[in-house]
């Protein structure tokens, strides 16, 4: 099997020659040169394309850029390729903003740009109807390759290296909040270009008096802030910790990174989180939302609401810290106690916290496909993150939806192993664990194996 970078070269040169099937045989090759690729034999590799990633027509690309941004991951210095990855998801997403105001202009609201049934003729009718713009066919094609140019920035933007070394940030917010309504990936971008790294936060449990100062980095939402907060600051009363029962070990890992997104059961509100003027920090809110007093971001911790919600953190890959610097003395935290407003009342929307698993699938493609992917992969014995490579290109997932369609099918599995039918999932909240584990009940041999420790 030849290399990565000898893939690589003749990429390059299908690139230059304008080769289509050459570029596609190349391609190929460079995904099967990386299968048993380390770090040092995918650097050069990394380097030699990154010319003719920032050249390739937006969507003859996309395929690449994929396959580009799974090649950076693991190496240790992203430099080569993360201003060109940046710089095409830019021009994608605004080439993408364009087609869309003057598509709604012209024909009225385009196919979602995961409808690859609907390329061909969309473009045609676009190019007719906006036949004075500036090569209407380029920004039409831009709209479907788009989603495809973002995902490497928001699989890469998952590293806290990488998130402070992220170039043209700001041209990068703008592209996303152009088309973020309409491109799911752009807003999963958009929430990690505002996640917090070594942020400080001033914590106060209103019930104690007590308060901590604390540095966050990597978390996605306050659902697993409030998570991570428990877990470290409930113990022993008398070492100046809180009171409680600190959330379970699974819970911890969901939040943490350490287990599964989703633990069994879910995950219980072991408080309620409200910022210093009393209002109620809702669970898909960010901690870069916390407003600040007096130049610090304070959080009030309250008796937890009756919420409740699935996933521990919306950011597979992204590895979040909380550390507790120090507690604050009895003195200082009934000051900051003191500046802080009583909760108000949370609106009825805010109550409870969604336990929803659903991923959105291209048109034509049910949670079955996904199992039937999931499954004939694990039974050839394919590794986790290869069937989430097969996931991606098959059903055009981004990589957290392709990690949440294998877990989600794994889990349906390990359910199905407990022969408890009511641990059966929903099938309108969870439906890829509901489909996998009526295979499971179905079929134990499946269960067998894949799973056998638990046949």
């Amino acid at each position: 099997m030849e290399s990565p970078d000898t893939a690589a070269r003749r990429i390059v040169a299908a690139v230059e020659a304008q080769d289509p099937v050459a570029y596609a045989a190349a391609g190929q090759d460079l995904v099967d040169a990386l299968r048993a690729a380390g770090p040092g034999d995918i650097e050069p590799a990394l380097a030699r394309l990154a010319p003719s990633l920032s050249v390739i027509p937006l969507h003859r690309g996309n395929g690449l850029a994929q396959v580009v941004g799974g090649m950076a991951w693991q190496v240790a210095d992203t430099t080569p390729v993360l201003g060109v990855l940046v710089d095409r998801a830019c021009e994608a997403m605004e080439d993408a903003a364009r087609f869309l105001a003057l598509h709604r202009e012209l024909l009225g609201d385009p196919p979602a740009p995961e409808d690859a049934s609907a390329v061909q003729e969309t473009v045609d009718q676009f190019a007719a109807a906006a036949a004075s713009a500036e090569d209407p066919r380029r920004l039409a094609m831009a709209w479907f390759a788009a989603p495809d140019w973002v995902q490497p920035v928001l699989f890469l933007s998952q590293r806290a290296d990488v998130r402070a070394a992220l170039p043209r940030r700001e041209r990068l917010l703008r592209a996303v909040e152009s088309v973020r309504e309409n491109i799911d990936v752009a807003t999963w971008l958009h929430g990690l270009l505002l996640v917090l790294d070594d942020a400080p936060l001033i914590v106060l449990h209103r019930q104690s008096g007590r308060g901590y100062r604390v540095t966050v980095s990597g978390i996605g939402n306050n659902a697993q802030l409030q998570t991570l907060l428990a877990a470290r600051l409930t113990g022993e009363p008398e070492a100046g910790w809180l009171p409680g029962t600190p959330p379970t070990p699974d819970m911890i890992a969901a939040a943490d990174g350490s287990g599964p997104v989703q633990p069994p059961g879910g995950i219980v509100a072991q408080f309620s989180l409200a910022d210093a003027r009393g209002a109620l920090l809702p669970g898909a809110g960010r901690p870069a939302d916390i407003p600040l007093l007096q130049g610090e971001r304070v959080i009030v911790l309250d008796p937890p609401s009756r919420a409740a919600w699935g996933p521990g953190r919306v950011y597979p890959l992204m590895q979040p810290s909380l550390r507790v610097d120090r507690q604050l003395t009895p003195d200082d935290a009934a000051a900051w106690l003191a500046k802080a407003q009583p909760a108000l009342e949370p609106p009825d929307d805010q109550l409870e916290w969604t336990d929803d698993m659903t991923i959105r699938l291209p048109p034509g493609r049910t949670a079955a496909d996904v199992v039937d992917l999931v499954l004939e992969a694990a039974l050839r014995g394919t590794a986790a993150e290869e069937i989430e490579v097969i996931l991606a290109r098959e059903l055009a997932l981004s990589p957290d939806d392709a990690f949440l369609a294998r877990d989600r099918t794994f889990g349906g599995l390990v359910r199905a192993a407990t022969g408890n039918p009511q641990n059966r999932p929903a099938p309108d909240k969870d439906p890829i664990a509901f489909e996998s584990f009526q295979r499971g009940e179905a079929d134990r041999s499946v269960i067998a194996r894949i799973y056998p420790e638990l046949a």
